[in-house]
Formats: C-alpha cells, sequence, structure tokens
C-alpha cells in the first residue's frame, strides 16, 4: 500500500457561517458533514483535485473512498465541515449551494475530534487532520492514497486516529506505519521511527519520553521500548523477543514519574486476556505489581487498566469453560481491584 504524509504550512480561513458551528472535547459524538459530490474509480483524480480547489477556497474539507459492492465500484465522496449540529449542518449545505452550485446534502461525519484545554480542536478524518482554533481551521497533515492502493478499512480515519497531544499542548504523535510527531505551533512533522506498525506511543508526564511497542498485536512477542521526544536514545526496556513466550498487552506512563505500568502475559492462545501486572523504569528495572499464577490457576490480570486519583484500576479474569455434550460453556468472570499507586 502506497502511503504519502503531505504537511501543509498554509492556512485556510474558514467562511463565517463554519466558524460559528460548535466542536466538542467528546471523542466519537455524532457529526454532521455536507456531502458535495461522488466520484467513480474511472474519475475519482477529479475529485481529489476539487477536494484541492476546496481547501484553497477555505473549505475544511475531507474524502474517503466508498465500497459497497466491491472494488470495481468503488467510489470516491467529497465532504465539507463538521458540526454537532445537523439543523445548523443544513443551513451550511443550503449556503454551499447557492455559492458553489453543488447539489449538496447532509451525512453523518466519519470523524474523531479531540480538545486541548479550551485552545484548539483537532479535526481526524479519512483524509486530512484538521488543527481549529476560534475562526481558523489549518490542515496539518495529509494521508494520500489511491482507489486502487486503499484498503478497505480506510473509510474510517486510521491513519490518524491513535494521536496523542504532549502535555503542553505544542506537539502531537500518531503512529501511520512510522511513529510521526507534528510541531502544532510551527506545523512541522518529522518521522520518530519508521514501520512502528501497531505501536500506540504515549508521551511520559514531562513530555520528555515516548514510550512505544514494537508490535502490539496478536500472538506476537510484544516488547516495550522507549526514546526521547526527538526520536533519540531509543532503548528497549522489556524485551520478550529471544528467551520468552511472553509479550506486553498494554502500558500507561506513571501520572508523575518516569516508570511505565504495563500488563505481560502469554503471547499465544486464544484463552488468554492479560497476564501479569508489572512496572518499569528507565533503566529497564522491573518490580512485580500483581502476579497471578496463570500458568497453572484459571486467572490473569485484564490487559485493560487505568490509573485514577492515586490507585491502579485492574480486574482479574477468572476462566470457567466447560463442554457440555457438543457446545462450550463460558461462566467465566471478573473481579474488580484497586492498587495504591507509589
Amino acid at each position: 500500500m502506497r502511503t504519502i504524509i503531505n504537511t501543509i504550512t498554509a492556512f485556510t480561513v474558514v467562511m463565517t457561517i463554519f466558524a460559528e458551528m460548535s466542536f466538542t472535547a467528546e471523542l466519537k459524538p455524532q457529526y454532521y458533514s455536507v456531502h458535495v459530490k461522488t466520484f467513480s474509480k474511472d474519475i475519482s483524480e477529479e475529485g481529489t483535485t476539487l477536494y484541492e480547489k476546496l481547501k484553497q477556497k477555505g473549505y475544511m474539507t475531507y474524502y474517503y473512498h466508498n465500497d459497497l459492492t466491491g472494488y470495481q465500484n468503488e467510489e470516491l465522496r467529497l465532504y465539507i465541515g463538521c458540526s454537532k449540529n445537523k439543523e445548523e449542518t443544513i443551513k451550511y449545505c443550503e449556503t454551499i449551494k447557492q455559492q458553489e452550485g453543488f447539489d449538496c446534502y447532509v451525512e453523518t461525519a466519519n470523524v474523531y475530534t479531540n480538545k486541548y484545554l479550551e485552545k484548539y480542536h483537532l479535526i481526524c478524518t479519512p483524509s486530512t487532520l484538521w488543527f481549529s482554533s476560534g475562526t481558523i481551521n489549518k490542515a496539518i497533515l495529509e494521508y494520500i492514497y489511491t482507489l486502487r492502493d486503499t484498503p478497505r478499512d480506510l473509510i474510517n480515519p486510521r491513519p490518524f486516529r491513535r494521536y496523542v497531544v504532549s502535555p503542553s499542548g505544542q506537539e502531537m504523535i500518531f503512529e501511520c506505519e512510522s511513529i510521526i510527531k507534528v510541531d502544532l505551533i510551527k506545523h512541522t512533522t518529522s518521522t520518530l521511527l519508521e514501520d512502528a506498525g501497531y505501536s500506540y506511543p504515549k508521551w511520559s508526564y514531562t513530555g520528555e519520553y515516548i514510550a512505544y511497542a514494537d508490535e502490539l498485536e496478536w500472538e506476537v512477542r510484544t516488547c516495550l521500548w522507549v526514546m526521547k521526544s526527538d526520536g533519540t536514545k531509543k532503548k528497549c526496556l522489556v524485551d520478550n523477543k529471544e528467551q520468552r513466550d511472553t509479550g506486553v498487552k498494554s502500558f500507561i506512563w506513571h501520572p508523575n514519574k518516569n516508570i511505565i505500568i504495563f500488563v505481560e502475559g502469554p503471547a499465544f492462545g486464544t484463552r488468554t486476556v492479560g497476564g501479569n501486572l508489572y512496572s518499569v523504569d528507565l533503566e529497564g528495572n522491573r518490580k512485580d505489581l500483581v502476579i497471578v499464577d496463570y500458568e497453572n490457576t484459571p486467572e490473569e490480570v485484564c490487559s485493560e487498566f487505568d490509573i485514577k486519583e492515586g490507585h491502579i484500576n485492574y480486574k482479574i479474569y477468572h476462566h470457567d469453560s466447560s463442554l457440555e455434550g457438543n457446545e462450550v460453556i463460558d461462566k467465566s468472570t471478573f473481579t474488580k481491584h484497586k492498587l495504591k499507586l507509589e
């Protein structure tokens, strides 16, 4: 698959009616966009050309490839704007009809947004990452692909979905086959790690370090790495590649220390849902936090956990399944636990 990340430095001023449209801090509420036009596979280049023209005019525009009945019927669908207010979007649609002459209509928007304090919003679409503050929108990054190159799941905004803003709010990182850092002030990008896979990068509490997994997938001996925020001094803190059949399942930074809390467990098998809970510092010194004998007992610490109000909140999963006739009966349960954070 050919993927290209473009950095866009030009400012795009939003039309007044769009400037009044509201944004939200929620990750995935219901949004609406104006569907401008649909282009068949044979003329999809016309769609990307129109996308560039609309962007130059100041519209917050994006596109994605739609595939309902197979490759031969793929389409490129072009949109403008996003708002949580459907009625306001309908009015905006009428304005676009009058000003641009499009036979457009309103659809639900496949976008993600996030808000940093009260300063700005990041709007993540299938093709473009937008920075919005007040009445100004800026297209920061583009994910360029062709119909032939596009995997089916790109109708979702996968390229920018797992982005994380730094504690200062001035930078963000995301994974898109690489770990890429974006300066939200200068609107420049840098590649911190190539061929990153599903790495789930995360900032330390000061923003000085970034932790990431080398390949956080099913049945992989996942290792845990850390690097400086400029991409230097990469170091493996938890190495599972050679001597172990375990893998890191999830990880979270300590809220005020350079320590990472993580779950590590069996890398192989359909039954496992986690493992044990550990911590590790930047020198690679591990500490046992919650240990269950998952190899000999039907219990595991679940991969999903969080840190709130000075405690690690985690669950222990109790496997309980049996074969009754030809049917597997699953009676597994989990219990909730808290561990005081040191």
